[in-house]
């Protein structure tokens, strides 16, 4: 998943959520709501995906939008000579 970030001076980022970012989500006891019902799940894994030091409330309020999108897809290239199968 790729997230997008806009600030609020109008600069941007763009973010590769890695598994340990969802995982250091999970493990902290915040859900994916991807059906809709709140966004505020969105920011926080944003603010994980950054690996913020500082509170987390102090950054969101610099925040101005987060969007999601998903990875290009990458097929994976043919497997080195002796490689497993």
């Amino acid at each position: 998943m790729k997230l997008s970030l806009t600030y609020e001076d109008g600069n941007t980022e763009s973010l590769r959520v890695k598994p340990k970012h969802i995982a250091a989500f999970e493990a902290a006891g915040y859900k994916m709501d991807t059906g809709g019902s709140s966004i505020s799940w969105l920011y926080r894994l944003a603010w994980f995906a950054k690996d913020q030091p500082g509170a987390y409330e102090g950054w969101l309020e610099n925040l101005d939008a987060v969007s999601a999108g998903e990875d290009e897809v990458v097929e994976p290239g043919p497997a080195p000579p002796g490689s497993p199968a």
